[in-house]
């Protein structure tokens, strides 16, 4: 079984994408997050295959980046030591300038994704620090 969720945000595909594309911000939309690691360095984006460490429902956890397609698409897969999980998100730029984004998950017992908090760290987060990847 799997979960697709979708929303959509009044901001545009590159600044929507750096925050989504920043696993330190997985804690502000999955509930099962917690506690990211901040060793990979502020204000750069992830690599592909990249791992860090993190803690999903109170157990500890290493997260990888196993797809990174700027500005349209990153997936993560978050591993513990009984379970593991895949998040695959991708954008989709509007003519309104609005985003849509999409959440897929095929796991059966899937993470819990929170999207009105999602929503709000979308449109909340300042962003005029960071360097945004171009759309392209």
């Amino acid at each position: 079984m799997s979960q697709d969720l979708t929303v959509t945000v009044s901001r545009a595909l590159p600044a929507v994408f750096a925050i989504l594309a920043d696993p330190t911000w997985l804690h502000a939309w999955v509930s099962d997050v917690t506690d990211v690691s901040r060793d990979m360095g502020v204000d750069r984006p992830a690599m592909l295959e990249e791992s860090f460490a993190l803690r999903l429902s109170d157990r500890a956890a290493v997260g990888e980046v196993i797809s990174h397609e700027p500005p349209w698409s990153v997936a993560y897969r978050l591993t513990t030591a009984d379970s593991s999980h895949v998040l695959r998100v991708s954008c989709t730029a509007s003519e309104d300038g609005a985003t849509q984004v999409h959440i897929h998950q095929a796991n059966a017992a899937a993470l819990a994704i929170d999207l009105p908090a999602l929503n709000r760290t979308l449109l909340d987060l300042d962003l005029t620090r960071r360097r945004l990847p171009d759309a392209g």
